[in-house]
Formats: C-alpha cells, sequence, structure tokens
C-alpha cells in the first residue's frame, strides 16, 4: 500500500496552510509546473491528469500525487544530540556570534556548528572533542565555500583559497584570503589539516 503524501480528495489536494502546512503557496507553486497540472477554486485545489488522457477512467478526474520512497533523512538522533551539543559549545546560549571565517557576526540562526573534519570521516574520538573538531560557519557563503574546498585554513590559521576560480565565487574567496581563523588552535589543526589534504582545491603547498 502506498503512503499518501497529502491528505486528498478523489485525486485532489488543497492548496491551504490547513493541508499543506505553513509552506502551502511554495509547494503549490512547485506542483504546478508539473505535466498534467490543473487548478482550479477558490479554495485552490490542484490535480496531475494522466498524460493519456483520451480515454480517461470513469470518475477519475486527476492522478492522486504520493512519493513512495522512505520519507526519513537518515539523520539520526545520535547525529542530532551532536550538533546540539556542538551549538551550545559554540554559542553558548547567545542570540550572536561571528563567523570562525569571515568573521562577521550574525544571529545564531545563521550560523552553522560546521566539522572541520568530515563528520562521517571522523573516528569515534575525533567526535567526541567538541570543542576541537567543530567551528561556527556562517550561511552566507563561508560554509559552503568550506564544505565544498574553495577556502581551507594554513598551518599557521589563515584563510587561504582556491586560485582557479572566478566570477563571484572568485570574489567571495579573494575577500576571505589572509584573513585569521578564529576557530584555528593546536588542538583544532590536525583537523584543518586533514581539509587541507583531503578537501581543499588548491592543496597547500609545502
Amino acid at each position: 500500500m502506498s503512503n499518501t503524501l497529502w491528505p486528498c480528495c478523489n485525486g485532489w489536494v488543497t492548496i491551504t496552510p490547513e493541508v499543506l502546512g505553513h509552506r502551502s503557496s511554495f509547494i503549490g507553486a512547485v506542483l504546478r509546473t508539473l505535466p498534467g497540472a490543473t487548478v482550479t477554486g477558490p479554495p485552490p485545489r490542484l490535480a496531475i491528469t494522466a498524460a493519456d488522457d483520451s480515454d480517461p477512467a470513469p470518475g477519475n478526474a486527476g492522478q492522486e500525487v504520493t512519493f513512495e520512497d522512505d520519507l526519513g533523512r537518515g539523520r539520526t538522533i545520535e547525529e542530532r544530540g551532536e550538533q546540539a551539543a556542538l551549538r551550545r559549545i559554540l554559542f553558548a546560549g547567545a542570540d550572536t556570534a561571528a563567523c570562525a571565517l569571515c568573521g562577521e557576526t550574525y544571529p545564531v540562526r545563521f550560523l552553522w556548528a560546521a566539522h572541520i573534519k568530515k563528520r562521517s570521516l571522523c573516528a569515534d574520538h575525533e567526535r567526541r572533542q567538541l570543542s576541537d573538531i567543530a567551528m561556527a560557519a556562517c550561511l552566507f557563503g563561508c560554509d559552503a565555500l568550506f564544505e565544498h574546498g574553495f577556502i581551507t585554513v594554513s598551518h599557521d590559521g589563515i584563510i587561504i583559497g582556491a586560485s582557479d576560480t572566478n566570477g563571484t565565487v572568485g570574489r567571495r574567496i579573494q575577500d576571505l584570503y589572509g584573513r585569521p581563523c578564529h576557530a584555528h588552535s593546536a588542538r583544532s589543526e590536525p583537523y584543518f589539516r586533514w581539509h587541507r589534504d583531503n578537501v581543499f582545491r588548491g592543496r597547500e603547498t609545502p
């Protein structure tokens, strides 16, 4: 038996917050781009009509939208608990904090407790070194640039960047180049070294 993604009636889904939640407008806009989407209302209701409707089945005005795979995201209780512990250490209940890379201060909702060494590749004892394994990285570019290896931190705690990147990303890298990383220390250096050796696109020169 398939699991219905949203409450439907005769193949239709009603595009309202009561049915789809607070992101109903966004979900409705995405569904309207699908082939065969039909919208009526008010209240707005949407159905996905079968691609071949030359001889539709009696009483079947549309095709019910379902999702057959596992709806879980694979995040374990252990990971969520660890992320909460990291945030407590990095932010200590503060409303604002500084990004360890760009140095700008943001509300903590815009900061991620970013692992310096990829969590999936950390040994158990490394994951438990909460004060050394992670840093605050903002969601305005720093977290993604570090995660994807466009920037890294040198052995003396200075941000360096890949030199073969142009455009907007290249300018952002140049803005960060040469800044001190506030998360760098003797204890966190082994994790930054791992990042330089395994993730950084430019690879640090000896």
